[in-house]
C-alpha cells in the first residue's frame, strides 16, 4: 500500500518547486483522513493513472469513491426468506 502513496507523491513532487511541496503536504493530510477506508487504495491506483497532483482533485476522487462505496451494498437473506424463494428451475418447468 504505502508503494502506491509514494508513487503518487513523486508524480507530484517531479518537478521541484515550493507550490508542489505545498500539494504534497496537502495529500499527505487527504491521506491520514481516508486510509482507513476500504477503497483508498485502489482511489490511489486510480490518482497516479490519472497523474492528479492537486488536494482539491484528489479529495474529489476519494469522496466520489465513498459515495460510490455507500451506494453498493449486500443484503442479506435470513433463512426464513430463503424459505421463501424459489430458484428459477421452479418457473421454466
Amino acid at each position: 500500500m504505502k508503494k502506491i502513496m509514494i508513487k503518487l507523491l513523486k508524480i507530484i513532487l517531479e518537478p521541484e518547486a515550493a507550490l508542489n511541496a505545498r500539494r504534497a503536504r496537502g495529500v499527505l493530510s487527504i491521506m491520514e483522513e481516508y486510509c482507513k477506508m476500504d477503497f483508498f487504495q485502489d482511489s490511489c491506483r486510480r490518482a497516479v493513472e490519472k497523474r492528479i497532483k492537486t488536494p482539491k482533485k484528489l479529495k474529489e476522487l476519494l469522496e466520489f469513491d465513498s459515495h460510490q462505496m455507500s451506494l453498493s451494498f449486500v443484503q442479506e437473506v435470513s433463512e426464513e426468506q430463503k424459505k421463501m424463494t424459489r430458484d428459477i428451475e421452479y418457473y421454466m418447468t
